[in-house]
């Protein structure tokens, strides 16, 4: 969830920064003993979900930990979140009115790469995603293409596959026809390569070395009557 609002220094203890439903707050974790609070209050039950994101750091090791606390600090949601992962969205959770707290600190298992990313944390009540389908990725002939459609609300993504489009085929002549022979012709669809051969029906053709006389030539539905001219190439 996008936003341009960061926490307020030192937040170290658990009324310091104030945050709402369905708004995201950035902060950072710059020492290993940081750890940062965020206070929201909720008027009337609802249900939530955590999201947690960050930049992308080089780290296979968990980084944060997210916990999710009510007013009698009873932990509603925990998570770890490793440092080239993914944001983090869980399951709802069902709130009553009170008050709730964030607090972010160092993954147990965290290298020093957690305090070179930024994140953010939100809590998103319940709601039909929205948003249209964008096409992200086009189809081809030999690969299905993906639309995505995100929520502006939360970011919530949604893929469906877009059916692949027809080969796109250019025409080659590769056998030339030749006396009572039909020649072939290559297909090569320009965006792949797939190809296919055919025989050339188009055309035959046939020396005539006698005058006087007609050839009927029957074959792959092409028929030629020729009147003969001596030593003269026909065709058909």
């Amino acid at each position: 969830v996008a936003t341009d609002d960061w926490e307020t220094e030192s937040n170290d203890s658990i009324y310091m920064d104030k945050t709402s439903l369905n708004k995201a707050i950035n902060g950072a974790l710059g020492y290993r003993e940081d750890q940062d609070y965020y206070v929201f209050d909720v008027k009337s039950a609802t249900k939530i979900q955590v999201v947690f994101d960050h930049a992308k750091i080089n780290a296979t090791s968990n980084c944060w930990k997210c916990i999710l606390y009510n007013d009698r600090l009873d932990v509603l949601y925990k998570e770890h979140i490793a440092g080239n992962g993914d944001a983090v969205v869980s399951d709802y959770v069902d709130l009553t009115p009170g008050t709730y707290y964030f607090k972010i600190t160092v993954s147990d298992d965290a290298n020093a790469k957690f305090s070179d990313a930024s994140y953010s944390v939100a809590s998103i009540e319940y709601h039909e995603h929205n948003g249209e389908w964008i096409n992200t990725t086009p189809p081809t002939c030999i690969e299905k293409g993906i639309d995505t459609k995100t929520c502006s609300i939360c970011d919530h993504q949604e893929t469906r596959e877009v059916e692949m489009i027809p080969h796109d085929y250019e025409e080659r002549q590769t056998v030339e026809s030749k006396m009572f022979k039909r020649g072939e012709i290559e297909y090569v669809c320009k965006y792949c390569g797939d190809k296919y051969t055919e025989k050339d029906n188009s055309k035959v053709w046939v020396t005539v070395a006698m005058s006087a006389f007609a050839v009927s030539i029957i074959g792959g539905g092409v028929y030629a009557i020729i009147a003969a001219t001596k030593g003269k190439n026909i065709f058909k």
